[in-house]
């Protein structure tokens, strides 16, 4: 908890919107839409640039 608090982290900050915080927070509507969005988008483009890579480099050599 002190290194947080030397990064100027808090735990009102740190757990903002996390269910059973206790806090009250919670994500907007937009918010919540965008993270929903945005982890499988991030997802698949992982997956399209790791198999891209892997063709080029090599899969032993990737995944090793």
């Amino acid at each position: 908890m002190l290194l947080l608090t030397r990064c100027g982290l808090n735990r009102d900050k740190l757990f903002a919107g996390v269910p059973g915080s206790g806090l009250g927070h919670q994500l907007s509507t937009n918010q919540d839409f965008g993270i929903k969005v945005a982890a499988p988008v991030g997802n698949l483009f992982g997956q399209l640039v790791s198999g891209w890579l892997a063709d080029i480099v090599g899969r032993k050599r990737m995944c090793k």
